[in-house]
């Protein structure tokens, strides 16, 4: 069974619109980033096979203090290329909920995330 996560890694790392210096991740950036940082997880946890097939990704762009706009503009461009693109794992990908921009109240980090429905191919 294919993973999503993957499929939506593989496609950050193919994204051509990032800006040339983001890294990217499953867990949320440690330390204070210097340029902008994509994290992309499961958005809940499945339990077995049968949720892999439709399930939700949660994508979260984190940028430098002081660059809310940033977040916000770099995730509502990646949200439109990842709806736009195809992997040969996924049959579809849908919008979830957000684009939902916020400042961490730990790391007083600004960033935006938003959800994406992924349909896997069984095989």
């Amino acid at each position: 069974m294919p993973n999503p996560v993957e499929v939506i890694r593989d496609l950050i790392v193919a994204d051509s619109g990032l800006p040339s210096d983001t890294t990217h991740g499953t867990s949320v950036p440690t330390g204070k980033p210097t340029a902008p940082y994509v994290q992309y997880a499961w958005d809940g946890t499945p339990s077995d096979a049968d949720n892999r097939e439709n399930t939700a990704i949660r994508v979260t762009v984190w940028t430098p203090k002081g660059r809310v706009s940033d977040a916000q503009d770099i995730a509502g461009g990646l949200r439109q290329r990842l709806l736009a693109a195809s992997h040969t794992s996924a049959w579809r990908i849908d919008r979830g909920p957000g684009r939902l921009p916020g400042i961490d109240p730990d790391t007083g980090l600004p960033f935006c995330t938003f959800g994406l429905n992924v349909s896997l191919h069984l095989t």
